[in-house]
Parts: C-alpha cells; structure tokens; sequence
C-alpha cells in the first residue's frame, strides 16, 4: 500500500470533515488496476500512482461521495460502464464546486452541471 493513501486520508479527514466522516468508512485495499474504485466497502488504490497529494485527496473523496450518493448501489441493471461514467460526471460537478483539484483528465462537462447520474 503506497503510504501516501493513507496520509491524504488521514488529511482528508483533517481539512475536509466532511468527506473525512465518508472516507474513513471506507478500507483501502491495493489492486492490480491502474485506477481507483470502491464498491461500498473497501476503496480499492492503484499499487502504482503518479498523482500529485491534492489529485490523491480528490480521488478520495470522490470514491467516498461516490458511496454517499449511493451510487455502487443504484447501478441496478443498467450498463455499468455508462452508469459509471454518469456518476463520475455527477461527482466530479459536486467536487469541482467544492475547490477539490481533480487529476487531469477527469470526466468534466458543465452540460452536467447540477444533474444527478440517472439524468447523464
């Protein structure tokens, strides 16, 4: 596990309470994948990653507030590719508005300003 995660967590925790409250919920778990995600219980990290602390942070909480919205519960039967790329436009809105400072590359479109991840 990179240490890092577990700083900005601790941090997240520190600066940000309220994703602090929704991150430490959450057990992180190394995986094989070159991305984050989490399925309600564990936060699954990439072994390797060149995020800057702030990206880390972001990351953190995003897979958190994807939790708190309900989203690894709402996927339903829906494709869960596109359901996926729904929520990550929808968390992202809620993270930006919030001065978190996304890693490049994150799904941002203000089309998708203020719509939920049943409406993307």
């Amino acid at each position: 596990m990179d240490k890092r995660y577990i700083r900005e967590k601790v941090q997240l925790m520190l600066e940000r309470p309220f994703y602090g409250s929704l991150i430490v919920r959450l057990q992180l778990r190394d995986w094989d994948l070159p991305t984050f995600g989490t399925d309600g219980e564990y936060l699954y990290c990439p072994k390797k990653c060149d995020f800057s602390s702030d990206e880390i942070k972001s990351i953190l909480a995003h897979e958190a507030l994807h939790c708190a919205l309900g989203h690894v519960f709402r996927v339903g039967t829906r494709d869960e590719m596109k359901w996926n790329v729904a929520a990550d436009y929808a968390t992202n809105f809620i993270l930006t508005n919030d001065n978190f400072r996304l890693p490049q590359g994150a799904l941002l479109d203000k089309k998708f300003d203020n719509m939920h991840a049943e409406k993307i």
